[in-house]
């Protein structure tokens, strides 16, 4: 298992009213000017342990409602701009296809990699619908499958109510808590091959 993967698991084993309760935390953290500290204090000791495993700490990327938050709100994403930049300007900051929170990331000096969504639904507008809605996740591996290869090859993805809408990505997530993801994740995999894109680890972008 790979740090990612470790603290993926971690992350997802806590029930959903604390995740939920963090990420509150932290935006409310991002509004006291605190987040800054907290990333240097935890990116410091994390990229330690990652050379001790023989890894080492290659991109950022901000999770559940932060990340949301982030993608529509220039002070979260200057914060944590601000914050990395404390611990390292030698990793790639992730961010929503299509999102203020890229051209916030990339004024800072950073690398960014645009990501878009195998297994989510999108809105109109292009941003995530609400994981609060039934109909937020894909939970189909063969419709998650349709919509990485449709972002892969062709830059877009049918939002909610059929509109086709640009997500130029170069990165795609698949959630390790969607039920059913190892399936999803399998089935992306196995579409994309099929149609001979190449899989490579996000270290490996140009």
């Amino acid at each position: 298992m790979t740090t990612q993967e470790s603290a993926a698991s971690w992350w997802t084993k806590l029930p959903v009213a604390l995740r939920a309760i963090i990420s509150g935390l932290l935006i409310a953290m991002v509004a006291a000017n605190v987040w800054p500290v907290l990333l240097v204090t935890l990116g410091v000791p994390l990229a330690a342990i990652a050379e001790e495993c023989g890894a080492r700490l290659t991109h950022v990327k901000a999770h559940g409602a932060l990340y949301n938050q982030a993608a529509r709100d220039r002070v979260v994403a200057q914060a944590i701009a601000d914050g990395v930049a404390l611990w390292s300007r030698d990793v790639a900051l992730v961010g929503l296809a299509g999102s203020l929170m890229l051209d916030v990331f990339r004024d800072a000096g950073f690398r960014v990699v645009a990501e878009a969504f195998a297994d989510r639904r999108y809105e109109s507008d292009g941003s995530l619908r609400s994981r609060k809605l039934e109909d937020a996740l894909l939970g189909d591996p063969a419709e998650a499958g349709q919509q990485a290869l449709r972002i892969a090859v062709r830059g877009t993805v049918i939002a909610r109510g059929g509109a086709e809408i640009t997500t130029n990505a170069q990165t795609i997530c698949i959630h390790g808590d969607t039920p059913g993801a190892q399936a999803i994740a399998a089935e992306v995999a196995k579409t994309l091959r099929q149609a001979g894109v190449e899989l490579s680890a996000l270290s490996r972008l140009p």
